[in-house]
């Protein structure tokens, strides 16, 4: 029964610890998406609501929430809400007010 509980105990730890020394790789905060999405080409049309760019630990990306204007009505402005990673999110652009991964 003892013998059960130490191995039970014991690899409850050594997944802790493996968790512990992968999570650091990933975004972690909402400056690491912001930067990465402000260093897009989205980033010149688009604007931030709600919560903006941060990092979703629930899906593990970066959620971007932005309105992007279109090229057609000056006045209204597309709402996105999308999750991408770090990389992701450097490349995203405005294309007519979708935000898209890459070039249109």
């Amino acid at each position: 029964m003892i013998r059960k509980r130490i191995l039970t105990l014991c690899t409850l730890l050594g997944v802790f610890f493996t968790v512990l020394t992968i999570a650091p790789a990933q975004a972690t905060n909402r400056g690491e998406c912001g930067s990465a999405f402000s260093a897009s080409g989205a980033s010149k049309s688009c604007y931030y609501v709600y919560s903006g760019v941060y990092y979703d630990s629930h899906h593990e990306k970066c959620r971007v929430m932005v309105r992007c204007h279109r090229v057609e009505r000056r006045n209204q402005a597309r709402m996105n809400n999308i999750l991408v990673t770090v990389a992701q999110a450097r490349q995203l652009n405005n294309c007519n007010g979708y935000l898209k991964i890459g070039s249109c």
